[in-house]
């Protein structure tokens, strides 16, 4: 996380309590608790996933209690990964989407608040510069965001509510944008933060991803170990694979966010759930959490082809942190087989002997090269036939 605007390096880590406002760049990471000394309150997703993708809204629910966020025009909500392609963090869940060709849209939280963080993510898969402004004089300046899972965090923090709008201004080449993951305002214990899901066994994908890539059918590949882990207590009340479908012109066609057809639940367990992996194993799939559990993913393919799931955690509240998995299934008869060695012509039969007669001479050492060849080039084919004339040769000269 770095710390931008009027502050110097070394008082990043002042409490809140300051005389100045400030801009946060998160990057691409899971919102924090706790920024600039703020605890924020995080809005609450649920209502925000009820609605409707494709529905145009206004107002954005799920503020902070006493707390409305408006948008300057209509935004069309849309849901990660199902009518939104991408994120970041693993995140999976609801994010409002400007329309195509849109630069610029303001929301207005009204009462005015001291802090404010969302997240941004450009319609088009390259990488375009954004801006974040406030009208309490906040401006994040550029800052280059990439649409292909590389939403990026702006956090904003002041001693006092002066906050009351927020202007997002994106290049024209990003073909609009998704905002998501809002907090706002501080309180003394801050909201109730997620989980953080992660894979730890490199050999299976990254840190944001479990992948298998190819493996035979019916065979198992594994575990890759997922870690779960949480700074508070929480109260952990499942953990799940849910596997899904894609419709098969997802892979040719998918170039932009907004092109995501919705997923179907797959009728195949490939993926199977070890509650008793790993150096901590959760163990159940209800518990309280303090620290970090770990349990293991195993890879097990029905049929050939792309596999895809997720691992969903769920807490506190009801929409759960996932991580994405995928694995190919192939054939045993597709994997590469070893090639039997040519063979000349007549190998094993009597044109063998007419090779290992001709010892003597200079026809000797061509008797040797044809019988070292295990090819069956025509060259090789027309050596075997002039054996027979040269041995003539070489007595019609003796005589």
């Amino acid at each position: 996380m770095k710390l931008k605007g009027a502050l110097l390096a070394g008082l990043a880590l002042l409490p809140f309590a300051v005389s100045y406002g400030a801009y946060y760049d998160l990057g691409t990471s899971a919102p924090p608790a706790s920024v600039g000394g703020c605890n924020f309150v995080f809005f609450n997703t649920a209502p925000q996933a009820a609605i409707p993708d494709h529905t145009l809204v206004s107002t954005i629910p799920g503020a902070p209690a006493g707390y409305t966020l408006t948008t300057s025009y209509n935004v069309d909500k849309r849901t990660v990964p199902t009518s939104w392609g991408t994120w970041s963090h693993s995140y999976t869940g609801p994010v409002f989407f400007t329309g195509l060709g849109q630069t610029t849209l303001t929301l207005t939280i009204s009462p005015a608040v001291e802090s404010f963080m969302l997240y941004v993510e450009p319609e088009e898969f390259g990488t375009y510069n954004c801006t974040v402004t406030t009208d309490a004089g906040d401006n994040s300046g550029p800052v280059p965001i990439t649409g292909y899972a590389g939403a990026r965090g702006f956090a904003f923090v002041h001693p006092s509510p002066v906050i009351n709008t927020i202007t997002i201004t994106c290049d024209a080449g990003a073909d609009g944008f998704a905002i998501g993951e809002f907090a706002a305002t501080c309180s003394a214990g801050g909201g109730a933060p997620p989980p953080n899901v992660s894979n730890i066994t490199s050999e299976f994908g990254s840190r944001d991803m479990v992948d298998f890539k190819n493996v035979p059918l019916l065979t198992r590949k594994g575990p890759a170990i997922v870690r779960i882990e949480s700074q508070n207590v929480i109260f952990i009340s499942g953990i799940r694979i849910n596997e899904f479908s894609r419709p098969a012109l997802q892979g040719a066609s998918l170039k932009s966010n907004a092109m995501t057809g919705a997923l179907q639940p797959s009728q195949e367990q490939n993926f199977i759930l070890d509650l008793n992996a790993g150096e901590r194993p959760c163990g159940a799939q209800q518990f309280n959490l303090s620290g970090y559990c770990t349990v293991g993913i195993i890879f097990e393919p029905k049929s050939e082809g792309k596999k895809e799931a997720f691992l969903e955690v769920y807490y506190n509240t009801p929409n759960p942190v996932k991580i994405y998995i995928t694995g190919t299934g192939v054939s045993q008869q597709s994997q590469p087989q070893p090639q039997p060695s040519p063979q000349p012509p007549g190998a094993g039969s009597g044109g063998s002997s007419g090779g290992s007669g001709s010892s003597a001479g200079t026809g000797g050492g061509g008797g040797g090269g044809c019988s070292m060849s295990s090819g069956a080039s025509p060259l090789n084919a027309l050596a075997w036939l002039m054996l027979p004339g040269a041995a003539l040769f070489r007595r019609l000269r003796r005589s």
